[in-house]
């Protein structure tokens, strides 16, 4: 009879504890690099804020519904302020020339069902901390393969775009 309960109990633990599906890896996604020469645009790069969950690195997707969920399995390498300020400084290289400081606030990087959105705040300040220049910027762009690779692809697309929409605007 013991024998029976201890046969009947590891049958019940073994078939609890495995499930038998593999975990999905985490994969990790970077924003693009910079490929030309820096701009004659020197400016201060100071490191951008962002809304909420979107500074955090796992990747944010938005619901039908209209809410936010964080990625559990696709990330960004850093979080996207880091990678943000890291591509404005290899654009602005700051030669000690002038003191004026850009600051940047991502408002929008997100995969909405078919789109990715990306939407950045710039402002620009004096050495007297007097504002500038400030204007929001956004792109979408539909994605090819509803995919986070082709999302990480048009995002890198949107922010060469937008930032050079600010280098065009800069003054």
């Amino acid at each position: 009879m013991k024998l029976i309960v201890i046969i009947v109990i590891s049958l019940l633990v073994s078939a609890c504890s495995f499930s038998g599906k593999r975990a999905p890896d985490k994969l990790y996604y970077r924003f693009p690099e910079f490929m030309h020469a820096p701009v004659g645009k020197n400016v201060i790069v100071k490191r951008p804020s962002a809304m909420g969950i979107i500074g955090n690195r796992p990747m944010v997707a938005q619901n039908v519904d209209g809410s936010l969920l964080q990625m559990q399995h696709n990330f960004w390498l850093e979080s996207p302020k880091i990678l943000l300020q890291n591509y404005l400084e290899k654009i602005f290289v700051n030669n000690g020339a002038n003191d004026n400081t850009l600051n940047a606030q991502i408002l929008h990087l997100e995969k909405k069902q078919q789109l990715a959105i990306v939407e950045i705040k710039f402002i620009i300040t004096n050495s007297e901390r007097q504002q500038i220049f400030n204007k929001t910027y956004i792109e979408e762009s539909k994605l090819a393969e509803n995919t986070i690779a082709s999302f990480v692809k048009s995002t890198s697309i949107l922010l060469k775009k937008i930032v050079n929409q600010l280098i065009d605007d800069m003054p």
